[in-house]
């Protein structure tokens, strides 16, 4: 048995310029609108090898009596329907459908996957459907089709369907998972599913429902408002109930999400009425970033959705490989945005120009400027390992002389950390030379020095800040010279 989600939704929008007051009764007839066709199909009494299901009717009535709760104008198709019955059903909810409203669809029932050469079409099965006839059923396409012609801007479509025997015999001859036909939906952005196709959709007994509709009940009664701004959306609901049927399910049944999207502000499904702070942070949706990541949390595999706030051991695999292996800490109602910490775990390099101040100036000019390029190779933990070089050169009156040269020319290595992932700090060592022009000749000595380095990054620049203190021998007298910097240059990757 596997179980099928999938989400459509679309936005537009439309302004009008005239003159004159409105029509009476204008905001009357302009009210968006929110219907929902709800069907749940427990009977399946024409084929014997399709079982009647336990709870697709009763997650149905549920999912109705919740959206009509919300305002939802509901039409039902419960315990049993013919594709006639679907049709008129489909009609009467959508007769009256402008631009502006949302259109809900949720189908609970049987479906099979019709063989294909490649990628297999997904049917819906009605109850009086014989699951062994080429074609049986309504093909995904063809739903597609329907719901795409609807006038509304905003549509979502919920498909939770367990697989005919017929399917399961057909999955238990393919090597692999099986490749799913993603039906032409139009202006539909994404697709859903609640479990990968060799998976099993679980129903229990001691939650009276599907597990995956379990949990998206209480997504939208509301314990999937994770930002707290009082309602619930597509995103916010499939993040809940994503992580809570694989975590009930120990990992058999995990949610997969494939989407066209070109960014988008989350529908809102339902409405709780109160705003609150965050309690939670949050698991992005990371398939369009990184396709096919595997992110383990404090040792157990997740999909995008709440988590605790606080430190987490985070791990990320990509292609079998590990990318990223740090503990990150979040607050309430931040993002874990890990795939910035993936790519700055890449090796990468900087280079810059700046300032840079010593004392005393007794020895030195005080002010100098400088030249400095750092090298970072790939790390996947939370310390990495840093090699720079840095030159200075310095004009001013020092050591009795109104205009006395001096420079410093080292290498530094470092061991920097990094507590966010535009942020990193850590100490430095260096060695090298420093040099001065007298009216006696030039003097050098070997140098030695010590600091901290704190420097923010964006994706092509950098700015950073260095103190600390250098030592070095002038006429056999060693010398400690305080010294701050700061430095802006250019990111190399």
């Amino acid at each position: 048995m596997s179980l099928y989600w999938l989400l459509g939704l679309t936005t537009s929008a439309f302004a009008g310029a005239g003159t004159g007051p409105p029509p009476v009764g204008l905001d009357q007839v302009a009210e968006p609108r929110k219907v929902a066709l709800v069907v749940g199909l427990d009977s399946y009494k024409a084929d014997d090898s399709l079982h009647d299901l336990r709870y697709a009717a009763a997650d149905a009535s549920a999912m109705a009596a919740l959206l009509e709760d919300q305002g939802y104008d509901v039409v039902r198709l419960l315990d049993a329907a013919t594709p006639e019955g679907f049709q008129i059903a489909f009609s009467e909810a959508t007769a009256s459908l402008q631009h502006q409203d949302l259109f809900l669809m949720y189908f609970a029932g049987h479906a099979q996957l019709e063989p294909g050469g490649g990628a297999h079409a997904l049917h819906l099965l009605f109850s009086d459907d014989q699951s062994a006839e080429s074609g049986a059923g309504l093909a995904t396409d063809d739903l597609a089709d329907q719901v795409g012609e609807l006038p509304v801007a905003h549509r979502v479509v919920i498909l939770d369907t367990c697989y005919s025997e017929r399917t399961q015999q057909l999955l238990a001859t393919l090597r692999g998972a099986p490749q799913v036909l993603v039906p032409d939906v139009g202006r539909f952005d994404a697709w859903v599913y609640s479990a990968a196709p060799r998976q099993s959709a679980q129903e229990d007994a001691s939650l009276g429902h599907g597990v995956f509709t379990y949990y998206l009940l209480e997504a939208l009664r509301g314990g999937a408002d994770v930002d707290g701004n009082g309602s619930v959306g597509v995103l916010e609901a499939y993040n809940w109930v994503g992580y809570r049927t694989a975590e009930h399910t120990g990992g058999a049944q995990v949610p997969r999400l494939e989407e066209t999207r070109v960014g988008w502000d989350d529908l809102p499904l339902t409405v709780t009425g109160e705003s609150r702070a965050p309690q939670f942070a949050v698991v992005p949706w990371y398939e369009q970033v990184m396709p096919g990541a595997q992110v383990w949390i404090d040792g157990l595999t997740r999909g995008p959705g709440a988590i605790a706030p606080g430190s987490h051991q985070v791990v990320v695999r990509q292609g079998g490989e590990v990318v990223l292996k740090r503990r990150l800490q979040v607050r309430k109602g931040e993002v874990l945005a890990w795939e910035r910490w993936v790519d700055e775990a890449g090796a990468q390099g900087m280079i810059g120009a700046g300032g840079a101040w010593a004392s005393p100036q007794d020895r030195v000019p005080a002010w100098s400027g400088s030249v400095v390029g750092w090298v970072q190779p790939r790390s996947k933990v939370l310390w990495r390992p840093t090699l720079g070089g840095m030159a200075s050169l310095g004009r001013g009156a020092a050591a009795e002389q109104d205009r006395l040269e001096a420079g410093v020319a080292e290498v530094r290595v470092g061991l920097w950390g990094q507590p966010k992932p535009w942020l990193y700090a850590g100490p430095v060592a260096g060695a090298g030379l420093t040099w001065r022009v007298l009216d006696s000749g030039m003097q050098s000595a070997p140098l030695v020095s010590a600091g901290w380095h704190l420097d923010a990054r964006s994706k092509q620049l950098w700015l950073g800040l260095d103190g600390g203190a250098r030592s070095w021998a002038v006429d056999g007298v060693w010398g400690l010279q305080p010294y701050a910097g700061v430095t802006a240059g250019m990111r190399l990757r």
